[in-house]
């Protein structure tokens, strides 16, 4: 089901039967799509405005995959750090 006041957001059920909130758009020509998160965890509202902010980063030319990964890596970088120094004390 897709919304009709936020482009690109939708609602499916994963194979497994759990719906979660999606997000679809058009990035350099191909398909994109990505999970936004479960609507138990995500009010409608939060769902369209994530939906919206991803769809800014397309215009603005940016892959909202490439960012979260860039995010993800950062928050390893910084848990292999406190880590590391917590085994140091």
């Amino acid at each position: 089901m897709w919304d009709a006041t936020a482009a690109g957001l939708g609602l499916r059920t994963t194979p497994a039967g759990k719906p979660a909130y999606v997000f679809q758009s058009v990035y350099q020509g191909k398909n994109l799509r990505l999970t936004i998160g479960n609507p138990g965890a995500w009010r409608i509202e939060q769902a369209r405005d994530k939906a919206r902010a991803l769809q800014r980063m397309i215009n603005d030319g940016k892959d909202p995959r490439d960012l979260k990964r860039d995010a993800l890596a950062q928050q390893a970088e910084r848990d292999a750090s406190a880590a590391a120094q917590a085994e140091a004390n």
